[in-house]
Formats: structure tokens, C-alpha cells, sequence
């Protein structure tokens, strides 16, 4: 990462709401690039801290982390003082479950004008309602299930380029 990469993100708060893999991994590279990121897990945290403690810890390293349960008035409370504060809000919810949360991104943008949604879904479009996990990569993301309905569905792309030019979609692997 060159030294202007690293400031990128310098003034930017990053709240995320991200479990597993693909959020902790965007949220890494978040704060790799300069911005304030805060973490907020439910009660029980996230799962990744049980079947990978030590990529947890390091994904998660010099990032504060909070607990609250966002199905209480306690946890959305925590919640909205958070969002207050937050330029982009980084989630792994499927858009029902943001809904259900009153998260929709028509009911965000109007009470939170300044905020940026990124949603980390397994599958575009009309497919983001079935879950899915893809293992996301510097460059773009990686699908290692190919729709394997024991593994999930997810989405395969490669985004890459050079500097000064428009990235383009590469090979989807199989």
C-alpha cells in the first residue's frame, strides 16, 4: 500500500455491523487506508471469534469493538448515537434483515443524510435475500462454492486494472 493509500480514508468513520469474513476483511483495509472504524457485534459476537480466533484478532486489531443486541430499544438506541457519527455504515445483512432492523437504506439516508451504505451480500440482485459468504480479496471478491447449495451462493468476480485506468471484470473461476 503506497503512503497516499494510507490516508485515503483519514477523517472517515466507519461503523460496521459485518460478521464472518467478508466484513471484518473490508473493515481491515477501512483502517489499513486511515479511517476511524468501530465495530458493533451482537450479545453473543461475532462467529468468526469462534471458529478463527487468530484471524479475528487480526483483522480486527486496533479496532474498537462494542456489544448490543440490535433487536432491543437499548441496542438501536446505541445504535442511532453511533450513526450520528458515521460516514459510511458497513453491513453483512441481507436487505429483509436491514429492513426488519429499520436499516433500509430509504429509512438510513433520510435520518442520517451524510451516511455511505456498503451491504456485503453473497449474491446480486434479486439473489441477496439467500444467504452467502464470499472470502473477499484486495482486487474484488472470490467465490469458492460455485453455487454448491452446501456451501451457499455467491457471486465471482475479479475486478482488475491499472493505475490510472478503468478496472475490468476478469475470469470467473471455476
Amino acid at each position: 500500500m503506497t503512503a497516499t493509500q494510507a490516508k485515503a480514508l483519514k477523517g472517515v468513520r466507519v461503523l460496521s455491523l459485518s460478521l464472518n469474513l467478508p466484513g471484518p476483511a473490508a473493515l481491515m483495509r477501512c483502517k489499513a487506508m486511515g479511517a476511524t472504524c468501530l465495530k458493533l457485534e451482537p450479545p453473543n459476537g461475532d462467529p468468526m471469534r469462534l471458529h478463527s480466533a487468530p484471524a479475528y484478532a487480526h483483522m480486527h486489531e486496533g479496532i474498537r469493538t462494542i456489544t448490543a443486541d440490535l433487536k432491543t430499544a437499548a441496542g438501536q438506541k446505541i445504535l442511532q448515537r453511533e450513526l450520528l457519527k458515521t460516514d459510511v455504515l458497513l453491513t453483512s445483512f441481507r436487505p429483509s434483515a436491514l429492513k426488519k432492523l429499520g436499516l433500509a437504506w430509504k429509512d438510513l439516508h433520510k435520518a442520517y443524510p451524510q451516511l455511505n451504505l456498503v451491504a456485503i451480500v453473497g449474491s446480486p440482485g434479486e439473489l441477496a435475500e439467500i444467504p452467502g459468504l464470499t472470502e473477499t480479496q484486495p482486487q474484488g471478491f472470490l467465490d469458492l462454492s460455485h453455487g454448491d447449495p452446501f456451501l451457499g451462493h455467491s457471486w465471482s468476480s475479479f475486478r482488475v486494472g491499472e493505475p490510472g485506468r478503468i478496472p475490468r471484470n476478469g475470469p470467473v473461476l471455476r
